[in-house]
């Protein structure tokens, strides 16, 4: 038997969205929903990708940049975090991957990301804290499933009748 493949997703593309302000300095901070199956096995984790850049004044390079992650399991959390990036010279940027578990909820998933500046000796200045807070648009939560056309016709049906019992 022929088998026929049909595609519904969300229409929008997998662009960048800014997670801190614009012109954010030294460090700003731009997220984006991969839309892949998550690599890191866990069930309802989706992958994203963060691109750091830094946008510092002073042409100063950013050292062992970092991200804390919640140990709390219960609320949406990244579950994979990315390797410490040892430097971001002024001007760069570098774009990192990582899992993370919304929880089959819309609430936003919190870390800190951590960095140290080098001062005008070279030295490292203390690390700096900044908190990060990604709340996901509507649709990006889907995950990919496969089911026979008569399960989808059976399933779309149910809905129905939620939905003439909700109006």
């Amino acid at each position: 038997l022929p088998s026929t493949s049909d595609d519904i997703t969300n229409r929008q593309s997998a662009d960048w969205f800014a997670v801190t302000p614009a012109f954010s300095e030294p460090l700003s901070v731009e997220a984006r929903f991969l839309r892949t199956i998550s690599v890191f096995g866990q069930r309802g984790q989706v992958n994203m990708e963060l691109r750091l850049t830094n946008s510092s004044l002073t042409q100063s390079t950013l050292f062992k940049v970092c991200a804390r992650l919640p140990t709390d399991t219960t609320k949406a959390h990244c579950s994979e975090s990315f390797p410490e990036i040892p430097s971001l010279p002024y001007g760069t940027n570098s774009v990192v991957f990582f899992g993370v578990n919304f929880c089959e909820s819309t609430q936003p998933v919190r870390f800190v990301l951590m960095y140290q500046l080098s001062t005008v000796d070279d030295e490292l200045a203390k690390p700096i804290t900044l908190d990060v807070s990604i709340k996901p648009p509507v649709g990006e939560l889907f995950q990919p499933l496969d089911m026979k056309l008569g399960d989808f016709v059976s399933k779309q049906g149910q809905f129905r009748i939620v939905a003439l019992h909700w109006s």
